[in-house]
């Protein structure tokens, strides 16, 4: 059969234009010059860092309490009577010094007594006297009453006299014994009595000395009750005044808070609990100072630590350090240097002997026992390490992290080993942790 010459033509007219297409689009593919090729840079993240320090930590802590002085007098009648004389100085604040005469109660009943006392003990001397003079004659009188009765006695013997008369000069002779006896018995009692006497003239010479009330040390006035020409009683308050040679503050510190100011303190063999009172500063090591925020500008006075109180507080879990100042009304300077004054709400600052070659990092940068450190090849990695104990900014470690290293204080989540960072030193930061860690303040 012969192909239809019509339908070839069609044919090659549709083929022969898409193959001469393809060509030209192969040929121009191969001559194309290709694109340059980008590579896509890898994320990094700029993160804070601190390098770490080796330095002499100071374990520090601080607490607040309200000062106390260390002692206190109340002015209490002793004896009764009206106020006669009241020095001017009895007024709230007043400072008076040891031995100032401030109160004197009427003395006249307490002279009167001692008079009244001063010739009893004159009667009683009399007495005496008189007894021993009365027992002298008595013995005398005896003696010749018992040579009658023998004389009597012979007589009855050669029937010269009667019986009656023997037994009436018997009976003179016992009563003149019984006289003896009387006397030496009101002999023997005179030492007591003068010995009451003298206890009673000694508790009046107390009770005169008593009308006069003295400060017994240097003291500040502090609540007056009584006025001039007042009667008192017998354990009346008159006023109170307070110590100024020493004053107290007991900051109440956690367990937390101590430990770490008794690191490497020893307390010698055999201590018994009686010495520790007087030694406490020495076997602790610790430090004290007081400060007192004077509207923003602080003042401070140097401490030293003498006791801890003897509970542990119930509601805080806290003990009680107690803190003195000596001299606290010295070196007062108005309105820059005022007094450390019962009442003032002060701050307590206590520091440890200095822990030498610790490594120090930033506390906020220890994360579930790790750090995370900007190494060299500026990678992140993360490093476990073990903290000795925190104080503010710091965290002093035993191990874990060499000094010089970069820590990373930024938060990055996740923190995954390998991710690249840009370290930026954080100056301020790196101030106050090491400001932190020796126990100062930044700027300090």
């Amino acid at each position: 059969m012969t192909k239809n010459p019509a339908s070839w033509k069609r044919k090659l007219l549709f083929f022969v234009p898409v193959a001469i297409g393809a060509a030209i689009v192969v040929a121009v593919a191969k001559n194309k010059t290709p694109p340059p090729q980008v590579e896509i840079a890898k994320a990094t993240h700029k993160v804070r860092v601190v390098a770490a320090q080796t330095v002499a930590a100071v374990p520090t802590a601080e607490a607040f309490g309200t000062v106390t002085p260390e002692r206190s007098w109340n002015a209490i009648a002793e004896v009764a009577g009206r106020i006669i004389e009241l020095d001017p100085r009895v007024k709230a604040g007043s400072m008076v010094t040891a031995g100032t005469e401030l109160v004197r109660i009427d003395r006249t009943d307490y002279e009167l007594t001692l008079a009244e006392l001063s010739a009893q003990a004159d009667e009683l001397a009399t007495k005496e006297d008189n007894t021993r003079a009365l027992l002298q004659l008595g013995e005398r009188d005896l003696a010749l009453a018992e040579q009658n009765l023998q004389r009597k006695r012979d007589l009855l013997g050669r029937d010269a006299t009667s019986q009656s008369a023997v037994d009436q000069e018997e009976q003179a002779v016992l009563a003149k014994r019984n006289a003896l006896q009387a006397l030496r018995n009101t002999l023997a009692l005179i030492p007591a009595e003068k010995k009451a006497l003298e206890a009673k003239t000694g508790q009046a010479q107390r009770n005169l000395e008593h009308t006069a009330i003295a400060a017994p040390f240097d003291i500040r006035i502090g609540e007056v009750k009584v006025e001039t020409y007042q009667y008192v009683g017998v354990g009346q308050t008159l006023f109170s005044g307070d110590a100024i040679d020493r004053i107290e503050i007991a900051a109440q510190l956690t367990m937390e808070q101590l430990r770490p100011l008794g690191l490497g303190r020893m307390v010698p063999e055999g201590l018994r609990g009686g010495e520790l009172g007087d030694r406490v500063t020495n076997l602790t090591g610790m430090k004290a100072r007081v400060r007192l925020d004077l509207g923003g500008v602080p003042v401070e006075w140097p401490a030293r630590v003498v006791r801890f109180l003897d509970t542990i507080d119930t509601r805080t879990r806290t003990i009680g350090v107690v803190v003195a100042v000596d001299d606290p009304y010295s070196d007062i300077e108005p309105g820059a240097r005022p007094p450390l004054m019962k009442g003032m709400f002060v701050k307590v600052i206590l520091q440890g002997a200095a822990q030498t070659d610790k490594v120090v990092v930033p506390a906020q940068a220890v994360r579930d026992g790790a750090v995370a450190i900007a190494g060299e090849d500026g990678r992140l990695r993360r490093k476990p390490v073990d903290v000795l104990y925190w104080q503010g900014d710091s965290a002093i470690l035993k191990g874990g992290v060499s000094a010089g290293e970069r820590v990373i204080v930024s938060d990055l989540v996740p923190t995954v080993d390998g991710v690249l960072v840009e370290p930026v030193e954080d100056v301020d930061l790196a101030t106050r942790m090491t400001a932190a860690a020796l126990g100062k303040e930044a700027g300090q």
